[in-house]
C-alpha cells in the first residue's frame, strides 16, 4: 500500500464530503494537507517525533482488523494497533444492563 495514494484518497474523500455537505464535521490524525481539506486535526502525526515515535505507514495501512506492531525498528516507542468493535461492546453492555433490570 502506497502512503501517498492513501493520503490522496483521504484528501479526496474529505473534499468530496465537504463539497456534498459543507456542514459535515471531519476529525482525524494528519498533517497540513488534511487540515486544508477541512479535517479538524486531533493529532498532527509529525508532533509525535519528539518522543521518538516512528510509525511504519505502509504496515499501518495493511493492518486493518489485526493486532500489529506498527512502529519502525528504530522507534524509541513501540506502537501497536489493537482492533476494537465499539458498536458490539456498546450493544453487549446494554444487553447486560437490560437483563439486570428486567
Amino acid at each position: 500500500v502506497n502512503w501517498k495514494v492513501n493520503q490522496v484518497e483521504g484528501l479526496n474523500l474529505a473534499a468530496a464530503l465537504k463539497e456534498q455537505s459543507p456542514e459535515v464535521q471531519l476529525y482525524g490524525w494528519g498533517g497540513d494537507k488534511m487540515q486544508n481539506a477541512g479535517v479538524k486535526i486531533l493529532q498532527n502525526y509529525e508532533s509525535l517525533a519528539f518522543m521518538g515515535v516512528k510509525i511504519d505507514i505502509e504496515l499501518n495501512a495493511k493492518s486493518r482488523g489485526k493486532e500489529v506492531l506498527i512502529s519502525t525498528p528504530d522507534s524509541s516507542v513501540k506502537v501497536v494497533v489493537i482492533p476494537t468493535d465499539e458498536e458490539y461492546m456498546i450493544a453487549s453492555d446494554t444487553m447486560e444492563i437490560v437483563k439486570k433490570t428486567v
